[in-house]
């Protein structure tokens, strides 16, 4: 799988207009939200886990806190 072929966005809608485009330099992934089971990070580190098989380059950066944190850094261990 090449991942470059596979990135799709999803935008947030802003009511501020983009005048600035980034020049995406570094290959990070962002994952923001409440570290609870509803929010599904545990299946986002179990698919992240096959990316990271194919493709060191990308780092996953997750930002949050809830009471998932310690099962979610557990499985990161694993």
């Amino acid at each position: 799988m090449n991942v470059k072929n596979n990135i799709n966005y999803i935008y947030n809608p802003t009511p501020f207009p983009n005048k600035n485009k980034a020049e995406c330099k570094n290959k990070i992934a962002i994952a923001i939200g409440r570290l609870t089971e509803v929010k599904g990070f545990d299946k986002l580190l179990d698919i992240w886990s096959e990316i990271e098989k194919k493709d060191k380059i990308w780092k996953l950066i997750i930002i949050g806190s809830g009471k998932e944190k310690s099962k979610l850094l557990s499985q990161i261990e694993k």
